[in-house]
């Protein structure tokens, strides 16, 4: 009995491993095409944005997701957020959603 368990031990340790390196497919954010692009591993995708990225059964929308728009006091009206792209005139803390 103690070597049958010993085994199943074992083979528990084992699978562990393997389970942690499987890679899972996901999907990131296109902002030139301006939807969710599939990541295809081996390939260069340098039109990706790689801290926008998601599993490819998660069709939630996060906020980073949402398009929106903030406040721009010197302007005097509220304007769309460009991802990727720094806009201190904005006042972040003054969004809605567009």
């Amino acid at each position: 009995m103690l070597k049958f368990s010993m085994i199943i031990a074992l083979l528990a340790c084992a699978t562990a491993p393997a389970y942690a390196q499987y890679d899972r497919a996901q999907e990131c954010w296109n902002p030139h095409a301006g939807h969710f692009e599939g990541v295809r591993p081996g390939e260069r995708q340098n039109d990706l944005d790689f801290s926008r990225c998601r599993p490819v059964s998660d069709y939630r929308a996060s906020n980073r997701d949402v398009p929106r728009e903030c406040w721009n006091p010197r302007a005097g009206h509220f304007e769309g957020v460009r991802p990727g792209e720094r806009q201190d005139d904005l006042d972040f803390s003054r969004c809605r959603r567009r």
